[in-house]
């Protein structure tokens, strides 16, 4: 899937992944978002944006997932914990 915003995997799709992972299916999430842009109390923390994403796929089941930054150029996301 291809969520527009950050957290749309698991607001919007999130039991859909789950139940899919969950029965084998082999699901991939990219998620396109910008890295610096103002939001109403402040600036966005693209370092958080990418453990949160991480820890939302991990939570959901999802076996690929890339972050991809629209304003920026690309930039690995955070190392997951260990299992």
């Amino acid at each position: 899937m291809s969520p527009p915003h950050l957290d749309d995997e698991t607001l919007g799709a999130g039991g859909t992944i789950h139940r899919l992972a969950n029965c084998g299916v082999t699901v991939h999430v990219l998620a396109v978002c910008c890295r610096t842009g103002p939001m109403w109390a402040g600036y966005s923390d693209p370092d958080l944006h990418g453990k949160e994403f991480n820890a939302a796929c991990d939570a959901l089941g999802v076996a690929g997932r890339l972050l991809a930054w629209a304003d920026d150029r690309p930039r690995p996301l955070p190392r997951r914990a260990s299992a």
